[in-house]
């Protein structure tokens, strides 16, 4: 059995923090944007 990094919690979390959700203000879509682009990377590294 394979363990998806993309998977784990502590990945999770720093997807969101790399992508600014736990600071108030700045641009929700470049947030979004970020988080995706982040997340991507790692589902990629999974690969």
């Amino acid at each position: 059995m394979t363990v998806k990094i993309f998977d784990t919690p502590e990945v999770q979390e720093f997807v969101k923090t790399v992508a600014g959700f736990d600071q108030s203000g700045g641009n929700d879509r470049a947030k979004q944007i970020v988080h995706r682009l982040v997340g991507d990377l790692f589902k990629l590294i999974d690969d």
